[in-house]
C-alpha cells in the first residue's frame, strides 16, 4: 500500500489566502502579532473542455496591525473550473507538508513515512500514530538527518488500519498536518498471540518483548500479546534475537559458535556476516553505539572464552580477552548490559555462576560458583544450585532506601 499526500496546516501568525481553483478559497483561520497580508490564490488546475472560470480565493486574515490580503483564483483554462486549495491556519512561520507512506515489503506491520516540508527549515519533528478507532496513541521520533526525513512507525498490529500525523517546529511555530491512514498486512504464518495475563492493568509495563521461539522464529509482542514485529523468514539455530540500542536493528545469534547477524527494523537492510564476531555464540546484547557478544576464540590449542564489543562502524574493543583470568570460566552463555553503572553480568551454566565485569574488563562481583579467582568478591552464604540458563539485570539502578 503506498500513498502520496500534500497536507498543509500550522498553528502561527496571519492566515495564507486560500489556493485558487475553480470554486473559492476557504479564508486562512490564525492570527497572529504583527503578521503581514494573506497570500494570494494560486491558479485552478485546467479541467476538460468548456467549463467556466473559477472564482477569486478569499482573502487572508491579517495579523495585528497587517493588511488584509485577497487575490483571485485563476479560473480553469477552458473548461469545467477546479476545486477550491485549502487555506493553511498559520501566516507567519507557516508550513506546508508533502509525505509519502507506504508498508515494508519485508514486515507487512511496519510503516514507512517520509516527508518534506515548506519552508524546509524544521529544527524538530515527530510522528503521532495509532489505531484509528482510538487515534495517535505511539510516537515516532523523526530523525532530520536522514534522507527524506525516512521515519519507520512500529509497534502496530496486523491488519489494523491506523491513523497518523506529522509535528514538526518551523521558525518558532508548531505545525500539524491533516490525519492520513495505513492499513498494515495480515500476519505471517506460525507468528502466534501470546495473550497475557494482567493482575494490574494500571501498573503494568506498555513496552514490548522480543521474542525467540523454538525454530528460530522472532518476532516482538506488545503489552497485549500482539505480534507487531517478525523476521520474514525463520533462522532455525537462533538463540538470541536483540534489538540495537537505538531501534534501528535486531542483532541475531546462534547457539553454536558462528555468525552475527544484523536485519534493519524494516527487513530490508540484511547483513548475514556482521564483521568481527565470528565465533559468537548463545548471546549477545545491545550497548549504546553497538553490541556486545561472547566469542569462543583459538588460543595456543584451545579455547579462549572472550567478552568482545563492536560498534556500527565496525569496531572491535575486547572488553576481556579470556574470561577465565576472571573466574573459573567453563560455558559462558548468557550476557547482559546495565546501563545505570556501564557493566555486563555474565552467566555461565557449568561453572553455575554469574558474574558483574566492568566495561574496563574488571572484576566487581561472583555469585555462585566454587573455587573463585578472587575470593574477596565471592557472594558468600549462597546456596549451591546446578546448571543456569539465562538471567536479567535491571535497567535501572537499585534501590537505596
Amino acid at each position: 500500500m503506498v500513498g502520496l499526500f500534500a497536507l498543509a496546516g500550522c498553528r502561527g501568525g496571519g492566515g495564507a489566502g486560500g489556493a485558487g481553483g475553480g470554486g473559492a478559497g476557504v479564508a486562512g483561520t490564525g492570527s497572529g502579532v504583527g503578521g503581514g497580508g494573506g497570500a494570494a490564490g494560486s491558479a485552478g488546475v485546467p479541467g476538460g473542455n468548456g467549463g467556466a472560470g473559477g472564482t477569486a480565493g478569499a482573502a487572508g486574515r491579517g495579523g495585528d496591525g497587517g493588511t488584509a490580503g485577497a487575490a483571485a483564483g485563476g479560473g480553469g483554462v477552458g473548461g469545467t473550473a477546479g476545486g477550491a486549495g485549502a487555506a493553511g491556519s498559520g501566516g507567519a512561520g507557516g508550513c506546508a507538508f508533502t509525505v509519502a507512506a507506504s508498508l515494508s515489503t519485508a514486515i507487512p506491520t511496519v510503516g514507512i513515512v517520509t516527508f518534506a516540508t515548506d519552508p524546509p527549515d524544521v529544527t524538530t519533528a515527530e510522528i503521532q500514530f495509532g489505531l484509528a478507532a482510538g487515534g495517535p496513541t505511539m510516537t515516532a521520533p523523526v530523525d532530520l538527518t536522514q534522507p527524506d526525513h525516512r521515519t519507520l512507525l512500529l509497534g502496530m498490529k496486523a491488519s489494523g488500519s491506523y491513523v497518523f500525523r506529522i509535528v514538526a517546529t518551523a521558525a518558532a511555530a508548531a505545525c500539524t498536518s491533516a490525519d492520513y491512514t495505513l492499513t498494515t498486512g495480515a500476519l505471517s504464518r506460525g507468528v502466534l498471540k501470546v495473550p497475557p495475563t494482567i493482575y494490574d492493568d494500571a501498573g503494568r509495563a506498555r513496552g514490548f518483548i522480543v521474542v525467540t521461539a523454538l525454530g528460530g522464529l522472532s518476532f516482538v509482542l506488545d503489552a497485549d500479546g500482539d505480534p507487531v514485529w517478525w523476521l520474514p523468514s525463520s533462522r532455525p539455530a537462533t538463540t538470541r534475537t536483540q534489538m540495537s540500542w537505538d531501534g534501528r536493528d535486531v542483532y541475531l545469534v546462534s547457539m553454536n559458535p558462528g555468525n552475527v547477524e544484523r536485519i534493519s527494523m524494516d527487513g530490508l537492510d540484511v547483513d548475514g556476516n556482521v564483521s568481527g564476531l565470528a565465533g559468537a555464540h548463545h548471546d549477545l546484547t545491545a550497548i549504546p553505539g553497538g553490541v556486545a557478544a561472547l566469542l569462543q576464540v583459538p588460543v595456543d590449542g584451545g579455547i579462549a572464552n572472550s567478552l568482545v564489543e563492536r560498534s556500527r562502524d565496525g569496531t572491535i574493543t575486547t572488553v576481556v580477552a579470556d574470561l577465565a583470568t576472571l573466574y573459573p570460566a567453563s560455558h559462558p552463555n548468557a550476557i547482559h548490559y546495565t546501563p545505570w553503572d556501564d557493566s555486563y553480568t555474565v552467566g555461565d551454566s557449568l561453572a553455575t555462576a554469574f558474574v558483574k565485569i566492568t566495561r574496563m574488563g574488571e572484576l566487581v562481583w561472583q555469585f555462585g560458583g566454587v573455587n573463585p579467582n578472587y575470593p574477596s568478591k565471592l557472594f558468600q552464604g549462597v546456596t549451591p544450585w546446578r546448571v543456569n540458563h539465562g538471567h536479567h539485570s535491571s535497567p535501572t539502578a537499585p534501590s537505596r532506601s
